[in-house]
């Protein structure tokens, strides 16, 4: 998934499965955006549920928003669902070691 769909990051990758109708889903993207913004070696990635239903039923995405921390090499470490606040992310973080 993460080679065909995703350009990965140095030390991790945030993947979001979300919906355009989703208010969390918005905020989750703020909170990443802004985590983002402040690290070079990670980077944040949306995929559109309705458009990508083949990585849905995949990786067994349940709700959104659904997000995927994949590691240097497109490897699942983390998932978090439901609106994630920073704290989340960050801990997300900490299991790839960044």
């Amino acid at each position: 998934m993460a080679r065909a769909r995703v350009e990965l990051a140095g030390t991790a990758t945030f993947v979001q499965f979300s919906t355009d109708h989703c208010g969390p889903c918005r905020a989750t993207s703020r909170v990443l955006g802004e985590l983002v913004a402040r690290r070079d070696d990670v980077s944040h990635s949306e995929m559109d549920i309705d458009r990508n239903l083949d990585l849905v039923r995949r990786f067994s995405v349940l709700r959104a928003p659904t997000v995927l921390v994949l590691d240097r090499d497109g490897c699942e470490v983390a998932r978090m669902t439901g609106a994630v606040g920073r704290a989340q992310a960050e801990q997300a973080l900490a299991v790839v070691g960044a």
